[in-house]
């Protein structure tokens, strides 16, 4: 700042929406939230997993690479190449209804940093879908189509019954 003027800096680059994260740690759910709030949940070396311990082990592979080949809101396709097995965190809100294949095999997905989700990656060349799924979905959308079918027909009977004289 200098008599009167502002300089402004360039804002920082948006965290990744997907990481690779070499270090893990299993914790409850309690630890996790308390550490996500106060900022030690989650950074590029060391993520907290909620579970009682890591099917995968705790040091992944910090050389590992991660491609995001495609990505919406909701989804992800990556390419991921690793030594060994390491977390891969997607920056998109925990809920149980996230699905998670490697190569196409199912894998269980994690509550991880706190609030966001994270699955254990296999050493090797994988590729990774992450989708939310809301399983009632469909049957919420065929009631709506329904209600808009039925109700404009139930009002022009209700109507027309009425206009008649009793």
């Amino acid at each position: 700042r200098q008599a009167g003027l502002l300089f402004l800096a360039a804002p920082a680059p948006p965290s990744p929406r997907a990481l690779l994260v070499p270090r893990a740690e299993a914790v409850s759910e309690q630890a996790a939230v308390v550490a996500a709030r106060v900022g030690t949940a989650l950074d590029d070396q060391h993520v907290l997993i909620e579970a009682d311990a890591l099917p995968g082990g705790a040091d992944g592979d910090p050389a590992g690479r991660l491609d995001v080949l495609a990505h919406a809101p909701g989804a992800l396709h990556a390419r991921v190449t690793l030594a060994r097995p390491t977390w891969l965190v997607l920056r998109e809100p925990y809920y149980r209804n996230w699905r998670a294949t490697v190569d196409d095999r199912p894998v269980q997905v994690y509550p991880a940093g706190g609030f966001l989700l994270g699955i254990l990656v296999d050493a090797g060349s994988h590729e990774v879908q992450i989708a939310y799924r809301e399983p009632l979905l469909g049957v919420g959308v065929a009631g709506a189509v329904l209600a808009a079918v039925l109700l404009p027909l139930a009002l022009r009977r209700a109507t027309a019954r009425a206009g008649r004289p009793a």
